[in-house]
């Protein structure tokens, strides 16, 4: 499976995690079977949530999942409508969240979990 972490900086599997991910910088695509990591540059981050189009940056890319901190719920709504399954990232560690995958603990994301700032991203 393919999954999709927002990054704040690239380091593979070691890469920091980036606490929401319309703003990401990049994203961090990682098989979860093998562990091979190809990160991806956010070329649409804007510091304002909500005004940000971290879609554009995954477009034409096949991603099974998303993991993140926190998402916004046009982003949820978006990745949603293409069958793309969302989860709530628990640790910063990209190591532990494919690990809490791969033995189904991680939560989705739903909705109703959408960020704090309700806007979009």
């Amino acid at each position: 499976m393919k999954l999709c972490v927002p990054i704040l900086e690239d380091r593979g599997i070691d890469s920091p995690v980036s606490p929401h991910f319309g703003i990401a910088p990049l994203f961090l695509i990682v098989d979860t079977e093998t562990q091979v990591c190809k990160a991806v540059t956010n070329n649409h981050p804007i510091s304002l949530l909500g005004k940000c189009q971290p879609l554009a940056a995954l477009s034409g890319i096949r991603v099974d999942a998303i993991a993140a901190i926190s998402i916004g719920s046009g982003a949820i709504e978006a990745l949603q409508s293409d069958n793309i399954r969302l989860y709530k990232v628990e640790s910063a560690s990209i190591s532990k969240t494919i690990k809490a995958y791969q033995s189904g603990t991680l939560s989705e994301i739903i909705l109703s979990h959408t960020c704090q700032y309700q806007t979009g991203v």
